[in-house]
């Protein structure tokens, strides 16, 4: 009786453990998600190269550590590279937005500039599907890249060419706070958030 006790015990704890972990992974996923949000790292960063190098290294420790523990006969050498696949996918899937919620959690030098944008139609996509029906596109001179905004062509004052942006920047990139428009004699529109 004591032995099916203590077999239940430890069956309860390895899936409450397994559920706290699974509850953490999730939880970073949404976090990272959240913090990426209006975030944009510098062209030609090497982030993405670090990630699955990371990964990759992950993946092949795991699969090494089964091949040492002896449980794999010399022909199920597929199944180390399963366990290499599915480990070195889940960390890229886990580590994929670590740069961009660095940039939101560390920048802090804040810088406003004054660009030239131009209005296309249709705009950036929204989904796989959709995309916005008027898009604000300029070329962010720190970051290296060009920015594609969702805009509405009501927002947009007659004969402006240029827009003020204000974002928070580090090494890494910056996070977009807000905009406003530069009409055609020189004053400023309202500011809008991002």
């Amino acid at each position: 009786m004591a032995t099916g006790t203590y077999y239940f015990d430890s069956q309860k704890r390895l899936s409450i453990i397994a559920l706290t972990l699974l509850g953490l992974w999730l939880g970073w996923m949404m976090a990272t998600a959240l913090f990426s949000h209006w975030v944009y790292l510098k062209d030609h960063a090497p982030d993405t190269l670090i990630i699955i190098t990371a990964a990759c290294a992950i993946g092949l420790f795991v699969a090494w550590r089964q091949l040492m523990r002896g449980s794999l006969l010399a022909s199920e050498s597929f199944t180390l590279f399963k366990t290499f696949f599915y480990t070195t996918l889940l960390v890229s899937i886990t580590l994929w937005q670590t740069p961009e919620a660095w940039v939101r959690l560390t920048a802090s030098e804040s810088v406003t500039r004054n660009v030239s944008f131009t209005i296309h139609h249709p705009g950036p996509s929204t989904s796989r599907f959709s995309n916005c029906k008027t898009g604000m596109r300029f070329y962010d001179d720190e970051l290296r890249r060009t920015m594609f905004f969702c805009e509405q062509d009501s927002n947009v004052p007659p004969g402006s060419h240029r827009v003020q942006v204000e974002k928070l920047m580090n090494d890494h990139g910056g996070r977009y706070l807000r905009y406003r428009y530069i009409r055609a004699d020189n004053s400023f529109a309202a500011w809008r958030n991002l």
